[in-house]
């Protein structure tokens, strides 16, 4: 994340605009961020604020049966996370898939309550970057992912209507149409 100091070395002291800092606050300007890191962070939200540490390998078992390696599923708590600000942002990430003017709506699978965040990254080099993360289900998640599709234009459009069919297909439920919102808005770039 850029700070200050980053800021002054880019820009030199004091080179630069406080309008830059409030373009970081909305993921504008050099924010840098991986889809790990983007589902890392949706799952911190997900599960209360517990921080967990992003593995490929469940384990790996030895021709013998040994367990040669296991990874660390844990949750590590973080009691400096405020559980207020934390439910707001929970019932926010559902408002995007369930609320009627949500942009995320393209989202959403039936029987199971969908949590999510749409994204556009602007390119200065060709069309907008798609993004959309989400967990599900919203009360007691057991799966967080994130879409980022390059050029593609909006997250809601484009990236959601693809969380929708990972979901459904994980939780072995039928895609459903999508919202009506979300095809009236699947022509917009």
């Amino acid at each position: 994340m850029p700070d200050r100091a980053y800021l002054d070395r880019r820009f030199g002291k004091r080179g630069w605009t406080k309008g830059l800092m409030l373009n970081f606050s909305i993921g504008q300007g050099e924010i840098l961020t991986t889809p790990v890191q983007l589902c890392a962070f949706t799952a911190r939200v997900a599960n209360g604020g517990r921080r967990i540490e992003p593995h490929v390998v469940k384990e790996i078992v030895g021709a013998g049966g040994e367990t040669a390696f296991r990874a660390d599923a844990s949750a590590k708590p973080d009691p400096s996370i405020d559980r207020r600000a934390l439910e707001i942002i929970r019932g926010a990430l559902r408002g995007v898939v369930e609320n009627e003017r949500g942009t995320g709506r393209a989202a959403a699978i039936p029987n199971v309550a969908v949590a999510g965040k749409t994204g556009t990254a602007q390119n200065p080099h060709g069309e907008d970057h798609a993004l959309f993360v989400a967990y599900a289900p919203a009360e007691d998640p057991t799966i967080c992912l994130a879409i980022v599709m390059e050029n593609a234009g909006h997250g809601g459009s484009m990236a959601a209507p693809i969380a929708r069919r990972v979901l459904a297909a994980y939780f072995a439920e039928p895609e459903g149409p999508p919202a009506p919102s979300a095809v009236a808005t699947a022509g917009r770039r």
